[in-house]
């Protein structure tokens, strides 16, 4: 793995995939926000155990006329995000697409976050907090609810997947420092 640390965002088109990494690289929100054609790519510097890591952050299109361009983004990742949108009950159905996808196209079996985005949406939800935690739990993977747009747990893409890589490549104890401003981002 090296100092560079290889994310993919996966998910159907309208999860928010876009404005969760926005979030993250830019610490900004952007309601008119253009669906992503193809890929696209940030990057941002994080610290970890006393040593700086170089995170990929690649955003994928959600299209299904866009996969085969996707798919040549999964080799060589070190995590996968998959998004669905707590409000939309079938782009949650579509996480064991994402999955299967993972399997089938990585070159390695890596960890997996599932991010519910739009937690602000609490009152038109259509997948239960539960029915989520459940499913990953029997599925052996990370999860979390977000909201991109009230910034709510974007840092726990941090606590429970980056930091699950290193520590999964030898690097134990501490803990990652969340990035405070722009100077850490390379966009």
């Amino acid at each position: 793995m090296g100092d560079v640390i290889k994310l993919i965002f996966l998910g159907n088109s309208g999860v928010g995939k876009s404005n969760i990494i926005n979030r993250i690289a830019h610490f900004d929100f952007d309601l008119n926000k253009k669906p992503t054609i193809g890929i696209d790519y940030y990057m941002i510097k994080i610290v970890y155990n006393d040593k700086t890591y170089k995170v990929q952050l690649w955003d994928t299109a959600g299209q299904e006329r866009f996969l085969s361009i996707v798919r040549s983004y999964y080799y060589n990742i070190d995590g996968a995000v998959i998004v669905y949108d707590i409000t939309n009950y079938k782009s949650f159905k579509y996480i064991n697409y994402w999955l299967d996808e993972i399997k089938n196209n990585c070159n390695k079996d890596v960890p997996v976050l599932i991010l519910g985005n739009k937690s602000d949406l609490d009152v038109i939800r259509e997948v239960s907090i539960d029915e989520a935690t459940k499913y990953a739990n029997d599925n052996n993977l990370k999860f979390v609810e977000v909201s991109a747009l009230e910034n709510l747990n974007i840092d726990k893409i941090y606590e429970l997947l980056i930091k699950q890589i290193l520590d999964l490549n030898v690097y134990k104890e501490n803990k990652v420092e969340i990035p405070k401003s722009n100077n850490n981002c390379y966009c």
